[in-house]
């Protein structure tokens, strides 16, 4: 059962000022179709959660008329191991989430410093992407439904999920040079949600990217994959694509997306793209979760 910790003044105001610069992260990267309504909810959180936060004029009455927001995300602090998030409501229109829960740990905040917030951000980064689109539950609300959006198929011998919206499989060909017809779209990591499609790209080919299950890496960066799988939901216009910070894998062809990356001796034929961890954990693996 998830509980509330009530915090000091200046923690309260480390994570405020943390919420605050992820974003505007995000306002430089992408831009929204405004609401013609202003955003109503009720207060039934904090009886639900037992939550003490300190938001500004959060409580204020005067908020009974809706607030001119895009989205409005509530953070909850919560006595779990990792950061989550669930879509509360979504415009009736387009279908974009406009309330969202933010569940934070406990234990991601009790100790501050330039490390940890950088890890923390980079957390709050990853769940607000979440929330923008990059969401299983979501994918049933870009243009054309579910089946336009996923496919599942068979790959490197098992059953897989694949995003094939348009921009993220152009990109897909270009990035890895490879146009053979049989390849279904991106991949998404087959180790999450009992089943369904996965809410993070497949770390086997994409590594590194921020939206893979194990975010968190020195050489983590925002790809343009991500970017482009936002504005197929029709939500969003990216304002800057980022220029070709990924580069693992790129121009390997098709070989490095349908091929394994290391055989029953633990060689692999993408000598340059994969890190050899010893004999006491992956030998040439293409992941730590491979």
């Amino acid at each position: 059962q998830m509980t509330s910790v009530i915090y000091d003044e200046s923690l309260l105001n480390y994570i405020i000022d943390c919420l605050n610069k992820t974003n505007k992260y995000i306002q430089k990267l992408i831009k929204v179709i405004r609401l013609d309504y202003h955003i109503k909810f009720s207060f039934s959180l904090q009886k639900n959660y037992n939550v003490t936060t300190k938001l500004g004029n959060f409580y204020d009455t005067s908020l009974e008329a809706g607030v001119e927001y895009d989205l409005v995300i509530f953070p909850i602090i919560v006595n779990t191991n990792s950061m989550s998030c669930k879509i509360i409501s979504r415009d009736k229109n387009t279908y974009r989430p406009i309330i969202s829960i933010l569940y934070i740990p406990n234990s991601l905040i009790s100790k501050t410093g330039k490390n940890i917030e950088l890890y923390f951000r980079s957390l709050l980064l990853h769940e607000y992407t979440h929330i923008l689109g990059f969401l299983n539950d979501s994918f049933q609300y870009f243009p054309g439904g579910y089946n336009r959006t996923v496919e599942k198929g068979v790959l490197r011998d098992r059953e897989r999920y694949f995003i094939k919206t348009k921009r993220v499989v152009n990109l897909l060909k270009q990035y890895y040079n490879c146009y053979d017809n049989d390849i279904i779209g991106l991949e998404l990591e087959d180790q999450d949600d009992n089943g369904l499609p996965s809410s993070h790209w497949e770390a086997r080919i994409l590594l590194g990217e921020y939206m893979n299950i194990e975010q968190y890496r020195p050489e983590v960066v925002i790809s343009d994959f991500t970017l482009a799988l936002l504005e197929d939901s029709d939500w969003y216009r990216v304002n800057n694509y980022t220029g070709g910070l990924m580069r693992f894998g790129k121009n390997k062809g098709c070989d490095f997306l349908k091929k394994e990356c290391s055989d029953q001796q633990g060689k692999t034929p993408f000598k340059n793209e994969f890190f050899d961890f010893g004999e006491d954990d992956h030998s040439s693996s293409c992941s730590s979760i491979s």
